[in-house]
């Protein structure tokens, strides 16, 4: 609960940086050094909401689920493309929305986690779809959370090799027999990229299979089975647990890369 406390503090402290932003935008008619100073608050605003509400989500609390459906209106108006004096409303409503999310996280009690997600995972786009598969499982939607494992280990190795190669994730696509051009950026796929991690020692050869069950998975858990895919809590719950060890190995390499 510390830990979404303080994820909410700076949430605030961004609405803040926000409001301060959309003021100077208004008072000097859309300067556009102004503009870029707002867009850039508002990006890290909405990146903020996200990863709160991630938590938030995590826990059963009949109090904090209403104070998330306020959240997520929220969020819907920040993710617009209005007119800057129309989120002057939204920033004076969130602001009084601090005291009462405030009051409400202290007051919850949480029950003892399943799952632990180490620290060397950072707050990104792929730890929001770890947290939200955890919460899945918990609230026994076993088939979803299969499909968010996949997606936030793919979004990490895609984010990892778009760092370490400089360029997006795909490949020339051509005929076996006569070498024609079938398709001249065609995206690599989990498969792939899991192996060009294993590759590059960003995750260990002794995980290779834990990336193909996660694969494997996360493709039954998102299309029509062409027989029965079983809702099991012990196949999500080993999913979690494979992605958890997989992204904890692949940024704590990606760490030490970067020290070198």
């Amino acid at each position: 609960m510390e830990q979404i406390i303080k994820e909410s503090e700076r949430m605030f402290k961004l609405l803040d940086e926000t409001k301060t932003a959309v003021e100077k935008v208004v008072k000097y008619k859309s300067h556009p050094k102004y503009v870029a100073e707002y867009e850039k608050s508002r990006r890290e605003l909405i990146a903020a909401i996200k990863i709160v509400l991630a938590k938030m989500r995590m826990i059963e609390n009949e109090d904090l689920a209403s104070k998330t459906k306020t959240l997520e209106q929220y969020l819907k108006e920040f993710l617009t493309e209005k007119r800057y004096e129309s989120k002057r409303p939204v920033i004076a409503q969130m602001e009084m929305f601090r005291t009462d999310l405030k009051i409400t996280l202290e007051g919850v009690k949480i029950k003892p986690r399943i799952f632990e997600i180490p620290v060397s995972i950072p707050m990104t786009e792929a730890r929001i779809d770890l947290e939200e598969a955890i919460s899945d499982y918990d609230n026994g939607c076993f088939i979803s959370a299969l499909v968010l494992c996949r997606r936030s280990y793919e979004g990490a190795l895609v984010e990892a090799y778009k760092d370490i190669e400089k360029r997006e994730p795909v490949k020339e696509l051509n005929c076996k027999n006569c070498k024609a051009i079938i398709r001249k950026e065609a995206y690599l796929g989990i498969a792939n990229l899991h192996d060009w991690a294993i590759s590059k020692r960003l995750v260990n050869d002794r995980l290779k299979s834990f990336g193909f069950l996660v694969s494997e998975l996360g493709s039954g858990g998102a299309h029509p089975p062409m027989k029965e895919f079983p809702r099991d809590r012990e196949i999500a719950k080993l999913t979690i647990a494979s992605v958890i060890a997989l992204l904890n190995d692949l940024y704590l390499n990606l760490a030490k890369q970067e020290k070198k």
